[in-house]
C-alpha cells in the first residue's frame, strides 16, 4: 500500500482547480485580408462606393477575409462571416485616409450590411462614429484640411447628441400619451378613439403631449396599438 502524505494531498488539491477556465486560442480566419483574393461577388454597394471614391480622386483597394469577429462584450467568436474592406487613400490634395467595410453572413442567405467606417489623417485622429451616409459625405468633401475635417465630425457629434435627446424627449411623450389614454379609458369605460373623445378634455391632454413629436397618423398609431394591447390583457 502506497501511503500518500498531507503534502501530497494539499499539492494535488493545489494542481486541479475546479474554477479554472480552460484557454483555447482565436480561431485563425479561414481568408485573410492579405491573400488577395476574392472568393464572391462584390455587392453593388460596394462597388458603388468604390466608383464615389474613384471619381473624386481618391485610389482604392479593396480587400476580402472570412472569419469570426468578437463579440463586443465577451469576446467570444461570433457566426462565419464574409468581410470586405475598401480603403480609400492617396487623394492628390489629401494625406487623410478612410476604409468602409461591409459583411454578410458567410452560410445561408447572402446579405451584406456596412459594418464600420474609420477616418484618419496626420493631423486628425481615428474617427469611427459615422455612418456610410457620413462617410460617403467625407470622400466628396471639398474642403481637405485638418480644420474643416474636425469642425465635420464635430457637426456630426452634435447631430448625433442632438439626436439622443430628441429619442428620450419621443419615448417620454410616448409614455405620456399612453397614461393619458388609459386614464381616458379607465374612465369612461371605453377603449380607442371613442373612449378618448368622451372624457372630457382628454383629447386635447393627448394632442399637447405629442405636439412636436407625435401628431395626425403617428398619434393614432400610438392609440390604437394601445387598444390592441388592452383587449389581449397587456397593461
Amino acid at each position: 500500500m502506497e501511503f500518500v502524505s498531507s503534502r501530497q494531498r494539499l499539492e494535488a488539491m493545489l494542481l486541479h482547480d475546479p474554477w479554472k477556465i480552460e484557454q483555447e486560442s482565436y480561431p485563425e480566419p479561414e481568408v485573410r485580408s492579405d491573400w488577395d483574393m476574392m472568393p464572391v461577388d462584390t455587392p453593388g454597394s460596394v462597388i458603388r462606393l468604390m466608383k464615389i471614391g474613384q471619381e473624386a480622386g481618391w485610389q482604392v483597394k479593396v480587400q476580402y477575409s472570412r472569419g469570426r469577429s468578437p463579440h463586443a462584450t465577451t469576446g467570444v467568436p461570433g457566426t462565419l462571416r464574409h468581410l470586405i474592406g475598401v480603403r480609400f487613400g492617396h487623394h492628390p490634395l489629401t494625406d487623410h485616409r478612410g476604409y468602409a467595410i461591409a459583411t454578410s453572413p458567410a452560410a445561408g442567405r447572402v446579405s451584406w450590411t456596412w459594418d464600420s467606417t474609420m477616418i484618419w489623417g496626420p493631423g486628425f485622429p481615428p474617427y469611427a462614429d459615422c455612418s456610410i451616409t457620413d462617410f460617403t459625405a467625407f470622400l466628396t468633401m471639398p474642403d481637405t484640411s485638418d480644420e474643416a475635417l474636425k469642425s465635420w465630425a464635430g457637426t456630426l457629434a452634435d447631430i448625433k447628441a442632438n439626436g439622443e435627446a430628441l429619442q428620450k424627449s419621443r419615448d417620454a411623450a410616448r409614455k405620456a400619451i399612453r397614461a393619458a389614454y388609459d386614464d381616458a379609458s379607465l374612465a369612461t369605460g371605453m377603449g380607442g378613439f371613442p373612449g378618448v373623445l368622451a372624457a372630457a378634455g382628454r383629447w386635447a391632454q393627448i394632442r399637447a403631449l405629442g405636439r412636436g413629436l407625435y401628431e395626425g397618423e403617428a398619434l393614432r398609431k400610438i392609440i390604437d396599438t394601445r387598444t390592441a394591447r388592452q383587449k389581449d390583457g397587456f397593461r
